[in-house]
């Protein structure tokens, strides 16, 4: 941990999804490509120069994207274990699936990771968010972290209140309107979340149109938009002014667009609960 924090410390901007564990099995026998996700979230330039690390059934670590091509496969192996992995500092027995991403330009310095705790390491990646939380302190990546793992866990209300302080403090954070917009959902209130999904969906344009960044329109924010849609409109207030912009939302997705874990929600297949607190506790 010391030396995780202590990469925070010099500049290094690291935004972890953890992913929870709501039991002692996941709840999809199909495991989730974390590879994959991160890639798909990230813009063209993002993957052509910072590579995703993971480590394979085999017990080396692999890497899709960015530099990774031009290693030989020990070569790659070696670098990714004696340099990027003690940023992280993972220890093998702390995980069970994890994938991650570090830019090596000062100019560009970030990291993202997605980790699934193992079992009996919930609360470890608990004490993880919070170590972290207080090293992005005066950033809204730390409300994002612990509204995030709040809602996770069933604290709603606690949630709720980090939400109103995070977006009187930041303004508009496409992240912080979006898990308002789940906290929502799993309230039953279908209208504000929808309303809520459209303030993410408007903060992510701001942002493209005033700096061209377009990577706050992730998977998780596309997915979001539709389900809070789909729900206010099966569910929510049947008078509502939003009804004719819900219908050309809806119409703008392909259902191969759409993750298969919303599915499963509109289809009655898996509830809400299921999907927001078990697994990776989101839209993926």
């Amino acid at each position: 941990m010391k030396k995780f924090i202590a990469a925070l410390l010099a500049g290094l901007t690291l935004f972890t999804l953890v992913g929870c564990s709501g039991g002692s099995k996941a709840n999809s026998s199909t495991p989730k490509d974390y590879s994959q996700i991160i890639h798909d979230a990230r813009s063209d330039e993002d993957n052509e120069y910072d590579m995703i690390f993971t480590k394979g059934e085999d017990g080396k670590f692999t890497a899709i994207d960015g530099y990774s091509a031009e290693y030989e496969a020990d070569q790659l192996n070696e670098e990714i274990r004696d340099i990027l992995m003690p940023l992280l500092n993972l220890e093998d027995d702390q995980y069970t699936a994890f994938a991650a991403s570090i830019s090596s330009m000062m100019v560009r310095s970030y990291a993202v990771a997605i980790v699934k705790p193992a079992e009996g390491k919930t609360d470890e990646a608990a004490r993880v968010m919070q170590e972290y939380k207080a090293a992005c302190k005066g950033t809204d990546t730390a409300y994002q972290l612990e509204i995030s793992y709040l809602r996770s866990v069933g604290e709603l209300d606690k949630a709720r209140e980090h939400c109103t302080e995070a977006l009187k403090e930041y303004g508009t954070s496409p992240e912080i309107y979006r898990q308002s917009a789940l906290i929502y959902l799993m309230n039953g209130d279908y209208d504000n979340a929808y309303e809520d999904a459209y303030e993410a969906d408007y903060a992510a344009y701001q942002i493209y149109q005033y700096t061209g960044d377009n990577s706050a329109y992730t998977q998780e924010l596309s997915n979001t938009i539709y389900l809070c849609s789909w729900l206010c409109k099966e569910k929510g207030k049947k008078d509502t002014d939003n009804a004719a912009y819900i219908d050309e939302i809806l119409s703008s997705f392909s259902e191969s667009e759409i993750s298969d874990s919303v599915l499963q929600i509109i289809k009655g297949d898996k509830t809400l609960e299921e999907v927001l607190m078990k697994g990776e506790c989101d839209l993926i």
